[in-house]
């Protein structure tokens, strides 16, 4: 059976609700991991910051929150409100520490949509480009790129409009690698 955890908000203070989850995964001695699962929340359309809520993943925890791992990022954080932010964990960011990657719009011209890097104290550290209306995006830690989800429709040569696509950014230098997946919501099931 699934287990049901609340989390600290309501609807006022996250009007979207958690819009993405990660994970993280660390190995543990004698074999296994420990795993953690991060909600995102946005509290800024009622004054408070973006949080990143922390859950157990382990079987005997039950969900349960862990607020000692939860990441507050500041109000003020330089992307849009009122839009689904998406959320990436990089075990191998700040020199192996893990920090977070969330994905929004620019609050200020050009409107660029963009990765912003944060610590596990909530500090910026570095961004990237992604493509427009990037709804989800993740980290494949083993290759070492990350996956942005667009809901930007995209013209292929055949000229039929395509509405979900699909980029790999190189998460040494940050480029697009070329590699791109898209589908096609006017193909039935």
């Amino acid at each position: 059976t699934g287990i049901t955890t609340l989390l600290p908000s309501n609807p006022q203070q996250a009007p979207l609700g958690p819009t993405d989850l990660t994970v993280e995964r660390v190995p543990m001695i004698g074999g296994g991991f420990q795993e953690w699962v991060y909600a995102i929340l946005d509290h800024r359309p009622t004054g408070g910051p973006i949080h990143i809520r922390a859950l157990d993943a382990n079987a005997n925890a039950n969900g349960a929150l862990v607020p000692s791992r939860d990441v507050v990022i500041p109000p003020n954080a330089p992307i849009g409100q009122g839009l689904r932010l998406s959320i990436a964990f990089d075990p191998s960011g700040n020199l192996g520490n893990g920090t977070f990657w969330i994905t929004g719009r620019e609050i200020s011209p050009p409107f660029a949509w963009k990765a912003l890097e944060f610590n596990r104290a909530g500090q910026l550290l570095d961004e990237m480009p992604v493509p427009n209306a990037t709804h989800g995006f993740d980290y494949d830690d083993t290759l070492g790129n990350f996956y942005s989800f667009s809901a930007e429709a995209f013209l292929p040569p055949s000229g039929q409009p395509i509405e979900v696509n699909g980029t790999e950014i190189s998460g040494y230098n940050q480029d697009r690698t070329g590699v791109a997946f898209c589908g096609d919501l006017n193909i039935p099931n």
